[in-house]
């Protein structure tokens, strides 16, 4: 989720320089910014853990983590959008307590993402996470005898550099290691510990191992 952050502008000169549009739009957008980025300084502590409010999203007074902030903020106050939940989330999204994930990655949560913590289970996501729209990960199934009953909750643990694709869902227990991607609609129901693949379908499974030179990078 979000934009490359690579891309930014990094002083107001260059988002001059790289501007797109008329002065006078240009800088409608930049009071536009400002006032979201003053809301979120001034407000956002009635939402979130300020620790939240930091990191690569929140560089700039124009970097995109303050307008996820923005957006969730009002939507968790006056909606009860994702309450109890600390950090900027999609209002579009469903999200559990239990999260483990850099700050920089605050990006995975602004989409459409189910992500169920049941009980004291938890979701772990290393860095460089990459979860497309539509997916979900799952910590508890319902018990297939009584659907109101829930099994076990299990932990969910997403290595580092992982790419969900599109509606992908991840079952309960399930470990994925390092540079594991994910292709659409699969549905992962066992662990691929050792990661550096990519795997797919429903029951997903191995299609292809990923070249050696990932790992020589890392």
């Amino acid at each position: 989720m979000g934009r490359d952050k690579k891309t930014e502008p990094k002083t107001v000169v260059e988002k001059l320089q790289n501007r797109s549009s008329s002065i006078p739009k240009f800088i409608c957008n930049g009071v536009d910014k400002y006032f979201v980025y003053g809301v979120v300084k001034a407000f956002g502590g009635l939402a979130y853990e300020r620790k939240y409010l930091k990191g690569e999203w929140f560089e700039h007074v124009w970097s995109p983590g303050w307008r996820w902030a923005f957006n969730g903020m009002f939507a968790k106050l006056f909606a009860g959008k994702n309450r109890g939940i600390p950090w900027p989330c999609s209002s579009q999204g469903f999200f559990g307590p239990n999260i483990d994930f850099h700050v920089d990655d605050i990006n995975t949560f602004q989409g459409p993402v189910y992500f169920q913590t049941w009980e004291d289970a938890r979701i772990s996501l290393g860095r460089g996470v990459w979860i497309a729209r539509g997916c979900a990960i799952i910590t508890a199934n319902h018990d297939l005898a009584n659907p109101d009953e829930h099994l076990e909750a299990q932990d969910v643990v997403i290595g580092d550099h992982c790419w969900l694709g599109a509606n992908v869902v991840v079952m309960p227990g399930v470990v994925l290691g390092p540079h594991t991607v994910v292709g659409a609609n699969a549905v992962v129901t066992k662990s691929f510990p050792d990661g550096y693949c990519v795997i797919a379908g429903a029951p997903a499974k191995v299609i292809k191992q990923i070249d050696d030179c990932v790992r020589d990078e890392d």
